[in-house]
């Protein structure tokens, strides 16, 4: 079975925060976020860069992939054998409807 996967750095999380409101509606953002993931049975792969700031989640779901932007996890290595998953590679906007 396929993983797909998907890699979040956690640094750029408030970035765009310009007051304390805007700070806190940031972080309330991603947990909703992390929730949808977890809630569709992302798993959180936490032998791979955690506690680098980059987390790694994954699925064999290729439904949840898709709707979460994630990608097999071997294709930044090799493109072209995933042409089908090319309008989808790097989308992970935090957009997914729930």
């Amino acid at each position: 079975m396929a993983i797909y996967e998907t890699i979040i750095r956690n640094k750029f999380i408030c970035t765009h925060a310009k007051s304390f409101d805007e700070f806190i509606e940031a972080l309330e953002q991603h947990v909703e976020y992390m929730k949808l993931l977890r809630d569709a049975g992302v798993q959180l792969d936490v032998d791979n860069g955690v506690g680098d700031d980059y987390a790694t989640f994954t699925t064999e779901d290729v439904e949840v992939a898709k709707r979460f932007g994630m990608l097999p996890w071997d294709y930044w290595d090799n493109p072209e054998r995933y042409p089908e998953w090319a309008e989808v590679g790097g989308l992970n906007d935090h957009q997914a409807e729930s």
